[in-house]
């Protein structure tokens, strides 16, 4: 089973919150564009969607920005919704660039250590 999380109003935290979410679940993110998807590892598992929305929650409170939004359950989805119209920007530049290696999945944002790790499997 696979819960969907809507993250329009708030794309600069898009990542870090699909990471903390799925950490809190045991589950596995798949970035989208405007959302993310958390699947479970086993077929058979289901998601809860109240377990999602707390998390969600949870991560905003941790940011301070509780307040400013609401987390709306809408079957296997969930809408992080603006109360106030207001949107998480992040300043330019602020999030790093990650590089993933396309053999094993490695993620380092160092280029340098990218290349060099890239070697080992031409070995």
């Amino acid at each position: 089973m696979l819960a969907t999380v809507d993250c329009r109003e708030i794309q600069a935290i898009k990542h870090e919150l699909a990471v903390y979410v799925a950490d809190q679940l045991g589950a596995i993110p798949a970035i989208k564009l405007n959302e993310f998807v958390i699947t479970t590892l086993d077929d058979d598992d289901a998601i809860d969607s109240r377990t999602v929305v707390d998390s969600v929650r949870e991560y905003l409170e941790s940011i301070g920005e509780s307040r400013n939004f609401a987390i709306l359950p809408d079957g296997d989805r969930v809408i992080v919704h603006s109360i106030s119209g207001k949107t998480i920007e992040r300043r330019a530049g602020s999030a790093p660039e990650m590089f993933s290696c396309p053999h094993c999945g490695f993620v380092t944002s160092y280029e340098v250590e990218y290349n060099a790790h890239k070697r080992i499997h031409y070995l």
